[in-house]
């Protein structure tokens, strides 16, 4: 993703407001130069935050940014909707390149591009990954249902990595087969403890199919009884 001079690499998307600040990428974190830009641009939010005239700026459609944090990341590295590429001379000449959303930030319910690097489940996917709601008009099967099962792998993956230390007891038989409609039956509140302690660190080592997902919850609903 980088190149050899990049210093930090940030996302865009389409609309009003092209500056996604949620994702930024570091090529080299103990560079100077990377370091007084975080400086610079934390200076800047704490500005602009202090105004209320430059906040309703930020907040306006009006303008290009959308948030406090966006606005004063174009000011800190000169933005332009039309550039990818930009120079920063008061950060020692730091180059920030502008990706794509669908590469580093997709939230969109769509067919994985195989170019996407990161996905991000936005809040609309919770209730029907979390809590067994079915597919909505901003989140529809059809364009979605990739990336619903894609989810279910890496919970899958996460259930044998866990399973194997802490979750041994509640484990039961293993059926071989899968269906959405057993994938979307998760437990609120043992799907919110799984996804956040277990599969941040468990997707790069596990290697479960999602055949096996329902294996790991009938086994859970069983050990309810």
């Amino acid at each position: 993703m980088f190149r050899s001079d990049d210093g930090i690499l940030f996302t865009t998307r389409d609309g009003v407001w092209p500056i996604n600040g949620g994702i930024i990428g570091i090529r080299d974190p103990h560079d100077p130069a990377v370091t007084r830009f975080f400086r610079r641009w934390a200076d800047r939010i704490a500005a602009i935050a202090r105004d209320p005239a430059l906040v309703a700026v930020a907040r306006s459609e009006k303008h290009p940014y959308g948030h406090v944090d966006q606005m004063a990341f174009a000011q800190t590295i000169g933005y332009e909707r039309d550039r990818r590429d930009f120079v920063v001379p008061e950060c020692n000449g730091l180059k920030a390149r502008a990706v794509h959303g669908y590469v580093l930030n997709e939230t969109r319910s769509i067919p994985i591009n195989p170019d996407t690097r990161i996905l991000h489940y936005k809040g609309g996917w919770h209730p029907i990954l979390l809590d067994g709601h079915t597919f909505t008009r901003h989140r529809p099967m059809r364009g979605g249902w990739e990336m619903f099962q894609l989810y279910g792998d890496v919970l899958g993956r996460a259930r044998n990595v866990v399973a194997a230390t802490t979750l041994e007891s509640t484990v039961g038989s293993m059926p071989s087969s899968y269906d959405s409609a057993t994938c979307a039956v998760i437990p609120h509140r043992y799907g919110v403890r799984l996804v956040r302690d277990a599969v941040a660190g468990c997707i790069a080592r596990c290697t479960v199919s999602l055949g096996r997902l329902r294996a790991f919850i009938s086994g859970y609903r069983n050990a309810q009884r």
